[in-house]
């Protein structure tokens, strides 16, 4: 369950220092993915202008704005990025100026008795609580603590002594924060992780990249969402749990039948005997996608601006080819297609050339005006220099472009999209 330290009255605006998650693969997408939650409880600056994700990965600390506590405690059941929000009481260079700096009257104020506990973080620095014991000893008799008790288990109050280091010095401090932990995260997302998951695909989008497109693509309640891409829906299961209304299409129907391509993960072998794209709605208690075996390209729907938000992961070449519907050449070597695949009346596919010109295309067909387009996209400096463009269309502007750097030089790019152009006009 999540926790919530202190019984205390929030001021409008209140200030909080957000610490982040440091091992995590998409700590470069932290600004972006800030930004986007506030945009969804409808908080303008949330952050300070100009921060970049390179600041944050040496001093995972920033200060965040939102309005009310219920507000933080929905952006922190969000995110998967940030560890806990603290309310700070000292700042300065070094934990002595953070003493100083403290103003004793507002601190026991908020403490107003009960039980406390002691976190330490150093960050770029190893080190733990038991190398600060005099530090926090001096603490405690500073602000005459000595009469609290001390409940390491489940306090009411957690204070938290933050150092910051230099990474080429780690003797000289470059900032120190004593702050008391309001709440920590509740890690709700783990649950979806794909070691949890009962039905897998060659290439299932990660959950924890699945919570960031879907904050990027403003999902709650109610919100209309298409995956032209959903293969086993990872994207879309995270989407339903936000509460949005889901939609997908995908060309490989192995992977949305279950036939050989995708499978069972090996601990749910025992429980659950045959899966298809259905099995983890079935198994999280979340409501069903409507799936279409299309083809994005050559789309069979109506093209209506009906869609909040098309989100997807494209097969770009990487981990899977990207293909199309089409009539192969007779050079091309002939399929083994079992007799189970051919009843399925699987058609011919190609390899795909123009990926993300079609995506974009389609995309403003479906796409309501201030809608959003999600995609990923990669980028290599090894590459010729036309495959490291970003898409680009008339009916999209391009609001956010939040970048992962992958082994091998490969940039991971999450690109965010608002509607702009009506489809029509655009015609």
């Amino acid at each position: 369950q999540r926790r919530v330290h202190g019984d205390f009255m929030i001021k409008k605006g209140t200030k909080y220092l957000a610490q982040l998650v440091r091992k995590c693969k998409f700590v470069d997408f932290f600004v972006q993915d800030i930004e986007a939650l506030g945009e969804i409880e409808g908080v303008s600056d949330i952050i300070e202008k100009g921060i970049t994700n390179e600041e944050l990965q040496i001093a995972p600390y920033i200060y965040v704005y939102i309005p009310s506590l219920e507000i933080a405690k929905r952006i922190l059941e969000r995110s998967v990025l940030i560890k806990s929000l603290n309310i700070v009481f000292g700042e300065g260079k070094s934990l002595e100026e953070d003493k100083k700096a403290t103003n004793r009257e507002e601190l026991m104020k908020y403490l107003s008795g009960g039980s406390i506990a002691f976190k330490v973080d150093s960050s770029n620095k190893s080190g733990h609580e038991a190398s600060y014991k005099e530090v926090i000893t001096d603490f405690m008799k500073e602000f005459d603590m000595g009469g609290m008790e001390v409940n390491l288990k489940n306090p009411k109050h957690s204070l938290k002594l933050v150092e910051i280091y230099k990474p080429e010095n780690t003797k000289e401090t470059l900032k120190g924060y004593f702050a008391v932990e309001v709440m920590e995260s509740p890690s709700a997302h783990a649950k979806y992780s794909l070691s949890e998951r009962p039905y897998l695909g060659p290439t299932s989008t990660d959950h924890q990249l699945a919570y960031l497109m879907a904050n990027q693509g403003l999902i709650k309640p109610g919100t209309l969402v298409y995956d032209p891409f959903c293969g086993t829906c990872g994207i879309l299961l995270i989407c339903a749990h936000f509460g949005g209304v889901c939609w997908g299409s995908d060309l490989d129907i192995r992977v949305l039948k279950g036939m050989g391509v995708a499978r069972v993960s090996d601990k749910m072998e025992s429980k659950i005997e045959n899966g298809d794209v259905f099995t983890n709605y079935d198994f999280y208690h979340l409501p069903r996608p409507d799936i279409l075996r299309m083809d994005f390209t050559q789309p069979s729907m109506k093209a209506v601006e009906l869609f909040d938000v098309v989100i997807c992961d494209p097969p770009y070449g990487i981990r899977a080819a990207s293909k199309k519907f089409g009539k192969r050449s007779k050079k091309d070597p002939k399929l083994d297609i079992s007799e189970e695949e051919k009843k399925a009346s699987v058609p011919a596919t190609v390899q795909h050339r123009d990926m993300y010109k079609d995506v974009l295309e389609n995309a403003a067909r479906y796409v309501r005006m201030d809608g959003r387009l999600v995609i990923l996209f990669p980028t290599c400096p090894k590459w010729e220099p036309e495959k490291n463009i970003l898409p680009k269309h008339a009916c999209f502007q391009l609001m956010r472009d939040s970048k992962n750097n992958l082994t091998g030089g490969v940039v991971r790019h999450m690109l965010t999209y608002k509607k702009v152009v009506s489809y029509k006009d655009y015609s």
